[in-house]
């Protein structure tokens, strides 16, 4: 086969032969020029900063002027003798989602991310597995020579993201309701730390322990716990 814009029957051939992996494989994502890439299960929000797990959302949604790193749901493995060009569906960008335009190299072998904005002023959605891109694959006329970058493992970097959103979730609950709910937060600090007194100051009329310092620790300790929990059902 010569260097050519590959088919549906092309490709289906270098499937077979092993040239073209596309995992999973959706006969109808195959089009007569292409590929339907469909939306994978993770998603960061620029704006939002945070990540989103669109397989269990089942979807998701972009904010106007937000900008989201999607996972793509194949794994695409290409011979150094095809390459590839990513293209924005029509039916999407008529609906205010933003041009894709980005290159697959010859070679490649992983998994992919690809960049999606929303350009209107009200929220577009995603759905989880949803095709929003075409790959157009070509035979080239030579083998390439350079190789292909090595794709970064998405699963690794997308739980690296889930981690630090681990990490950062508490804090933008208390960011959250600090700026929402000063109320809350006020009243929740009082009870925790009312809560706690109560309890030590039981203790001291029983026990007669001595106040030190270990005491007043385990004090403030306890009811910055007590105080976060409170807050947590908010």
């Amino acid at each position: 086969m010569s260097h050519c814009l590959l088919t549906d029957t092309d490709i289906r051939g270098l499937m077979k032969s092993g040239e073209i992996k596309i995992t999973p494989f959706e006969e109808e994502c195959l089009t007569p020029v292409g590929y339907d890439l469909r939306v994978g299960e993770y998603g960061v929000s620029w704006k939002k900063r945070r990540l989103i797990s669109i397989k269990d959302e089942k979807q998701i949604t972009i904010d106007p002027g937000d900008t989201v790193l999607l996972a793509v749901r194949e794994k695409i493995q290409v011979s150094k003798n095809v390459g590839g060009t990513i293209h924005s569906k029509v039916s999407l960008v008529s609906r205010g989602y933003s041009h894709i335009s980005t290159t697959l190299d010859p070679g490649w072998k992983g998994e992919m991310t690809i960049l999606i904005s929303n350009t209107r002023s009200i929220p577009l959605t995603l759905e989880f597995e949803q095709p929003f891109c075409t790959l157009v694959l070509s035979k080239t006329k030579s083998p390439a020579t350079k190789e292909a970058p090595e794709p970064r493992a998405l699963s690794e970097f997308f739980k690296s993201l889930l981690k630090l959103e681990e990490k950062l979730s508490w804090r933008r609950r208390i960011l959250n309701v600090l700026s929402k709910k000063p109320i809350i937060l006020i009243g929740s600090i009082l009870l925790g730390y009312g809560i706690t007194l109560g309890a030590f100051g039981c203790f001291w009329l029983f026990l007669r322990i001595e106040i030190n310092a270990t005491i007043v620790s385990a004090i403030l300790g306890s009811g910055g716990v007590l105080s976060a929990a409170i807050m947590s059902r908010f």
